[in-house]
């Protein structure tokens, strides 16, 4: 029987002997997935053709044109491919430890790592969203890595984490993890050891 536990679809956790971690999880509904991969692959195989029209090319000014479209369409080649990628094989992971919360952006394990003490962590809470705004709208689409929900202070910084989490998930993540917050701090306090500076 496995010892993971669900906060929601998306969200689940596993309580180890000295730590827990947490797996956020991107993945779409398949019908939006599978128009992302078709969004994806047209938009590679428009790249290859303009690729293939150097070979065909006569004048200078036909070239130049064409170079300057291929490098147009290389640099969102990377970024829907960046997020197509990342909805299928990435995810956010969450771990607790010794008082301190450690969060990755990890794709194919590839990611930096974040640490952040647990006492430094100030102003944990939601992120405001007005739905009718265009940087909401776009920062919520399939198409992109953004939207996050959760948002909190370390030493004179905001960070955000939560990528895309619905109201009720982020509402649901947000109670856990001040639980785990106010849990770890005891645990400090109850060890006599001192807390991180802020």
């Amino acid at each position: 029987m496995s010892d993971v536990k669900n906060i929601s679809e998306r969200i689940s956790y596993k309580k180890h002997p000295d730590f827990i971690t947490l797996v956020i999880s991107p993945r779409l509904e398949e019908k939006k997935q599978l128009l992302l991969s078709f969004w994806f692959f047209a938009w590679t195989f428009c790249g290859l053709v303009f690729i293939s029209q150097l070979f065909f090319a006569k004048t200078q000014e036909f070239i130049i044109s064409l170079i300057v479209m291929i490098s147009f369409w290389a640099y969102y080649e990377y970024r829907i491919g960046y997020v197509w990628m990342w909805r299928r094989k990435g995810v956010e992971l969450i771990k607790l430890e010794d008082g301190k919360m450690t969060y990755k952006r990890s794709l194919r394990s590839m990611g930096k790592a974040y640490d952040f003490y647990v006492d430094n962590i100030r102003n944990f809470g939601l992120v405001e969203i007005k739905p009718t705004s265009f940087g909401a709208v776009m920062s919520n689409s399939f198409w992109v890595i953004g939207g996050e929900r959760l948002r909190f202070e370390y030493q004179n910084k905001e960070v955000k984490i939560g990528i895309q989490l619905s109201d009720e998930e982020a509402d649901k993540l947000r109670r856990f993890l001040n639980d785990l917050f106010i849990d770890e701090l005891k645990k400090l306090k109850e060890q006599g050891r001192p807390l991180a500076s802020v």
